[in-house]
């Protein structure tokens, strides 16, 4: 679709556009996790075994789930605001989770809290919509100072996140349990918010610029993606989730206060703040239910063989400590053979010495 029938839509049919795109995205995301994680419930609680076919299915579904995940988002954000897109998809994503779980047997019934935090999102996703930003048609100003300072701290939180990671798995230091926490929780909200920004610019950025989008974009993908499978092993997600989703939707929504001006179009601060802390308690509340579907997703790796083998695919990090062991192996070696040479050159000089006798003294050198 062209930029100019984007504009040429009435903001009501384009906010519509964005909202039922991210609640469609959602659905397939979760969709996608259940293929995995369902089986391997079945697996674990009733002991029921699949056959190769049915394996591959499952990993086919998980594909095409996180496709749709994919495209859905990317394509919401060309027609509304950031600022609603990404809270209407984390809302979304966790009421289906719900109901999925409850449907397919995974959990029982909702209790009372559960059935209080679900309306809470329902209700405030709904007043977002009302009284959040208007669809607009925004160029980011990157020479505004206010801009340039956002993205320079929000560059300053990926490296920070990068490094931390890079110093937890591939270096081996050992990090305070608080410090994993805000290394991966830091990763997490920069490539959700990332991908949202970056995924709307695509739509505005022509020429060579374009491409520069595009790579940032992976980046910010592979950021997401590499550190929710690490942390999946590290953490305990029924604290990770609650923590990852609150700071995706901080910086998401600062990004687009000071990146896509939304500050222009709100009108009901007050009442905007409110949604977002009513947001945030109801992703609270539903968090310890949703990190159960994310535990049976890591142990379908353990119990389906081509999942396993997809594992390998994705396995950066154990190729980086095979390939750090073997550069040790090969370094050391080296230095073996090195010390060796050195020390038969010196015996060698040693052995080559005149040898002067003292009277008296057999064999003592002077």
């Amino acid at each position: 679709m062209s930029s100019f029938s984007i504009e040429a839509m009435p903001a009501s049919m384009r906010l519509s556009l964005c909202v039922g795109l991210s609640v469609i995205g959602s659905l397939s995301y979760v969709t996608g996790i259940m293929s995995i994680a369902y089986p391997a419930f079945l697996i674990e609680k009733r002991g029921q075994e699949f056959s190769k076919v049915a394996n591959i299915a499952f990993m086919a579904l998980y594909v095409v789930g996180q496709g749709g995940a994919l495209a859905f988002p990317l394509i919401a954000t060309w027609f509304g605001p950031v600022s609603i897109q990404l809270p209407v998809y984390q809302a979304s994503m966790l009421l289906w989770n719900k109901y999925l779980m409850v449907f397919l047997g995974m959990e029982q019934s909702m209790m009372k809290d559960k059935r209080a935090g679900t309306e809470v999102i329902v209700v405030a996703t709904v007043m977002l919509m009302d009284a959040g930003p208007l669809a607009q048609e925004v160029v980011p100003d990157f020479g505004f100072p206010p801009t340039v300072l956002w993205l320079l701290f929000l560059c300053g939180l990926w490296v920070y996140s990068l490094v931390g990671m890079l110093r937890d798995v591939g270096l081996g230091v050992a990090l305070s349990p608080n410090a994993q926490m805000a290394i991966y929780v830091v990763a997490q909200g920069i490539g959700t918010s990332a991908t949202t920004t970056l995924g709307k610019l695509l739509a505005i950025e022509k020429g060579g610029a374009i491409f520069v989008v595009m790579a940032l974009y992976v980046a910010a993908g592979a950021t997401n993606t590499i550190s929710s499978i690490i942390a999946a092993g590290k953490l305990n997600q029924s604290d990770f989730i609650p923590f990852a989703s609150v700071a995706s939707l901080a910086l998401n929504q600062l990004t687009g206060l000071l990146v896509w001006e939304d500050w222009r179009t709100i009108q009901l601060w007050v009442t905007y703040v409110g949604i977002h802390v009513l947001i945030g308690l109801g992703i609270y509340d539903l968090a310890n239910v949703s990190h159960k579907v994310f535990e049976y997703a890591g142990s379908a790796t353990r119990s389906i063989k081509v999942l396993r083998d997809y594992r390998k695919l994705v396995g950066i990090v154990a190729y980086w400590k095979r390939y750090r062991s073997g550069a040790d192996s090969k370094r050391n070696s080296r230095i073996a053979q090195q010390v060796s040479a050195a020390a038969q050159q010196r015996k060698t000089i040693a052995s080559a010495k005149p040898r002067v006798v003292a009277a008296g003294r057999p064999g003592t050198l002077l």
